[in-house]
């Protein structure tokens, strides 16, 4: 199931690569904080896109048989 998730962190690390389906992953991580609390809260994001228009977009299932 999609969804979506509207935050806003500051990162602090950010990877790019490409893989053999011509696709790229994006890992990044980041911090921010609660609300109502001081507590920091640590982020992993990870996106994928296609820069080829040939290039079925994949789902969230296969994207780790692609992970690098």
């Amino acid at each position: 199931m999609l969804s979506t998730i509207s935050i806003v962190c500051y990162v602090t690390d950010h990877q790019e690569s490409v893989t053999s389906k011509a696709l790229t992953i994006i890992k990044a991580s980041g911090v921010t904080c609660l609300r109502n609390s001081a507590s920091l809260l640590n982020v992993l994001l990870v996106g994928f896109y296609s820069k080829d228009e040939y290039t079925q977009d994949p789902t969230v299932s296969t994207l780790s048989t692609f992970s690098t």
